[in-house]
This record gives C-alpha cells, sequence and structure tokens, in this order.
C-alpha cells in the first residue's frame, strides 16, 4: 500500500500557519498508520509493554 502525500494530490493553495500545522498532523497521522499496518512482525518492545508485578 503507496499513499500519495496530500501535497501532491491536493491542489497547492496559499499557506499560512493553519495549513503548514495540518500539513505536519497529517504527515505525522500518515507515518504513524504506516507504521501501524507495515508488513514485518517483531516483538513488543519492553518499555511499551505496562507490567504489574504480584
Amino acid at each position: 500500500m503507496c499513499a500519495l502525500p496530500l501535497s501532491k494530490v491536493l491542489p497547492q493553495r496559499k499557506s499560512n500557519s493553519l495549513d503548514a500545522e495540518r500539513e505536519n498532523f497529517e504527515r505525522s497521522q500518515s507515518i504513524s498508520i504506516s507504521k501501524a499496518i507495515n508488513c514485518q512482525e517483531s516483538p513488543v518492545k519492553e518499555k511499551h509493554v505496562r507490567y504489574r508485578g504480584i
């Protein structure tokens, strides 16, 4: 699955700080989603696991 960046798909318009913030948010969401659905399986890192000792 290869997604095109929104900046390539949508027409360019005059940008302001809100547009830049939105673009950064969309970029970070895209990266997070691609990491979540990647096909490579790997064990969970210890720092991400909540351990509850009794």
